[in-house]
């Protein structure tokens, strides 16, 4: 019960953050990764993603080992294992305490990180 409440309070305070124009002012946690990296700003050679930490950094520690041949005799890796990282039935659970209303000042306010992250808005929803 507690993690519920605490659950609404924290997407009600992102939500009031959007009502008062004050988004860019949030934490770098919780604030709109655009904001943070501006992608629009920068030619990023890759993009992580965390869903799957595990395999996006051991694709990136391939892609960094073939660019330098120095680093081909001993092959890095990062450890851990292949696994998803988001449980979406867990997630799924922790919307369904959220009022639809709440979910999409949510989908709005990290719109663009949907966009640039190639996420669905909707996969979840409210009540």
């Amino acid at each position: 019960m507690k993690s519920k409440i605490l659950n609404c309070y924290f997407c009600r305070f992102l939500v009031q953050q959007k009502l008062k124009n004050r988004v860019g002012d949030m934490d770098i946690h919780w604030r709109p990764q655009v904001q943070l990296c501006k992608p629009c700003a920068f030619n990023y050679s890759y993009i992580l993603r965390f869903e799957n930490i595990t395999y996006e950094s051991n694709k990136l520690l391939d892609y960094i080992q073939k660019q330098n041949p120095i680093l081909t005799s001993h092959k890095i890796t990062f450890p851990g294992k292949d696994r998803p990282f988001v449980k979406n039935e867990e997630t799924t659970q922790l919307f369904e305490q959220i009022s639809k209303k709440d979910v999409q000042a949510l989908r709005e306010i990290y719109a663009d990180d949907f966009f640039i992250l190639n996420h669905d808005p909707y996969l979840y929803g409210g009540v």
